[in-house]
């Protein structure tokens, strides 16, 4: 489970990273923009975005992640319960609820809804670090 939530959050935020740096062109580019439409990030924002941002960002990593691991049913159907939970988690205005120099909180996120080029990754601190 733990391995699922690592390298999910690796491959979502390098391939996050390389859509603001238009590494995918724009198209690409463009569908996750709609995202950051929003920059003080609501809940019901953690999946506003565009077709092609929810297949490279989300779908794809989780998916290579699936292939990876191959995790029993149960394990993958608690991974996807946490991670979409995290994602709403991070959308929203409340308080860190675990370490904020570790994890991915609502005010870190909302750092990057401001400022677009940092702050990529959703739920361990230390890929942005690497970046």
């Amino acid at each position: 489970w733990l391995l699922l939530i690592i390298l999910s959050d690796l491959l979502q935020t390098l391939s996050h990273y390389a859509i603001h740096h238009k590494y995918f062109g724009m198209a690409m580019y463009n569908s996750h923009q709609i995202h950051h439409e929003k920059k003080s990030p609501q809940p019901d924002d953690a999946f506003y975005t565009g077709v092609l941002d929810a297949m490279v960002q989300l779908i794809l990593p989780i998916l290579a992640t699936v292939g990876v691991v191959a995790p029993n049913r149960t394990t993958l159907l608690l991974f996807g319960l946490a991670y979409s939970q995290w994602l709403l988690y991070i959308h929203s205005h409340t308080r860190a609820l675990l370490p904020d120099n570790i994890f991915v909180s609502p005010d870190y996120h909302r750092m990057h809804h401001s400022k677009p080029l940092s702050h990529y990754s959703s739920v361990f601190i230390m890929w942005d670090y690497i970046l």
